[in-house]
């Protein structure tokens, strides 16, 4: 008998199949890191300038490179706010836009310490587009990227390959030669900062009633309920909404039945213990020789991609959002070829 929701499943596992296939073709396409940093600062730039556009117009800029819901309104506001606008640049939601520049910041900052490029003109443009990707960052209204964020400039800081006090020293005498750039903080400051305050008041709702705080754990709970009804290989792919807007009827719970805000949860519910398993041991192996050197030595996209999860954990980013999972398979396929150069 036809079934419905194991044939959107199976859907659902032929992408999965096809975006792990990703590392393994990027093996042979990996040429140049100055030509990838590049790409990479230009679209941070470019996210980060219409995100920025869009805080001033206090809304989206109507193009059709925008995602829309049935209401801009009700896809842009802070669930502890309402009059809290959060934009999302051209992506589907403002903590997947945050991901996204995140994870490039990440990318960008360690090349730029490490001295892995040398041009002078594009490590410029390198500590621009990082800059602009931090503040934009700010404006996504992102707690738990905030948060990361910190993570992140820890992660640098003990970092030893890096030699912050030349890095800090040039950095004074870069602003010492450009004088129009203390302005131009001081307008950043003030810009962000009213907004900053806003979102930031607003934590002690987190927890509340119709919270974030509060929907994710009931989201995650239902979620693990999903897996006891089957553990092994769970509900299906993509298929957690479903089962749990249909599983439960007789129970009053949260509003909007969506994909759990934390991946291990989603691996869990959708793909079981068995599934859950396997991806773990396919990310061990990335991994792996990051691991045994007590984490001291690691590429930049080794970072991202560890950004990334971390994101992954507050936030629903994984194949039901296909325009940032893809990214992560992106860097855990450079990983995956820098420890191949490494080996040989």
């Amino acid at each position: 008998m036809f079934d419905i929701p194991v044939f959107l499943s199976s859907i659902q596992l032929v992408i999965l199949l096809s975006i792990f296939l990703i590392p393994f073709i990027l093996h042979s396409l990996y040429k140049k890191l100055d030509d990838f940093s590049m790409v990479i600062a230009s679209s941070t730039l470019f996210q980060s300038v219409w995100l920025i556009l869009q805080t001033i117009n206090q809304g989206h800029l109507n193009k059709d490179i925008e995602v829309f819901l049935f209401s801009n309104k009700l896809s842009v506001t802070s669930s502890e706010n309402s009059n809290l606008l959060r934009l999302p640049g051209t992506f589907f939601e403002s903590s997947i836009l945050g991901t996204f520049l995140l994870t490039n910041v990440s990318i960008l900052t360690f090349v730029f310490l490490s001295n892995k490029i040398k041009d002078k003109k594009k490590r410029k443009i390198i500590s621009i587009a990082s800059i602009l990707g931090l503040f934009a960052i700010l404006l996504t209204g992102s707690r738990a990227i905030y948060l990361i964020s910190l993570l992140l400039l820890l992660i640098i800081l003990k970092t030893k390959t890096f030699l912050f006090k030349k890095k800090i020293k040039n950095v004074f005498q870069t602003i010492k030669k450009h004088n129009f750039f203390i302005p131009l903080v001081i307008i950043g400051i003030l810009f962000v900062s009213p907004y900053l305050i806003n979102r930031l008041g607003s934590s002690n709702q987190l927890f509340s009633k119709e919270g974030s705080g509060t929907y994710r754990i009931q989201l995650s709970q239902y979620s693990l309920r999903l897996l006891e009804k089957k553990p092994l290989l769970g509900v299906g792919l993509n298929l957690s909404p479903y089962y749990l807007a249909t599983s439960f009827p007789q129970e009053d719970y949260f509003v909007d039945p969506s994909h759990p805000h934390n991946l291990l949860i989603q691996l869990l519910a959708e793909t079981g213990i068995i599934g859950t398993i396997l991806f773990s041991i396919f990310i061990y192996l990335i991994f792996r020789p990051v691991i045994k050197n007590n984490f001291s030595k690691y590429s930049e996209f080794h970072l991202a991609a560890f950004i990334f999860f971390l994101c992954a954990q507050v936030y629903p980013i994984f194949i039901n959002h296909m325009e940032i999972i893809s990214y992560l398979f992106l860097y855990l396929g450079f990983a995956a070829h820098q420890n191949q150069i490494k080996q040989k």
